[in-house]
């Protein structure tokens, strides 16, 4: 079996994709759904099955929490696809990623979105409460 179908299907245990989604440029977090302790896995995975070096990689530089936010300033900037994992997996080490100052401006965009979303829930909860307790004098 080649070091690509490897990969791939190491990949595809931890996202629940098919075979079809799987591309070169797939980005794991974004194309793949794979964040938080699935990412970690995965890395975990390929470090013990092709004895790759992983030292310096940042999780949260490249991946969200499955809850909550990146601690990581520059989450965003660096996103991993599946052509940089073959290619770390070649080389036998971890690389960061190529700079992407536009995927960073997306991933920032989405972030918004999402917290804009749990503002509204908040809001939309802490007014529910309101209307269901006034009346009752609580």
């Amino acid at each position: 079996m080649s070091t690509t179908t490897s990969v791939e299907q190491v990949i595809l245990e931890y996202a629940g994709a098919q075979k079809e989604e799987l591309f070169e440029n797939a980005l794991l977090e974004e194309d793949l759904g794979i964040t938080g302790d699935d990412a970690d896995e995965l890395v975990e995975a390929l470090e013990e099955e092709f004895k790759v070096d992983f030292s310096g990689f940042e999780l949260e530089k490249h991946f969200l929490p499955e809850v909550g936010k990146s601690s990581d300033a520059e989450y965003g900037y660096y996103p991993v696809s599946v052509g940089h994992l073959l290619k770390v997996v070649r080389s036998g080490r971890w690389e960061l990623p190529p700079r992407n100052p536009e995927y960073f401006v997306k991933s920032q965009r989405e972030l918004k979105r999402q917290r804009m979303i749990q503002s509204a829930i908040f809001v939309l909860c802490g007014v529910g409460a309101l209307v269901w307790f006034i009346p009752r004098g609580l």
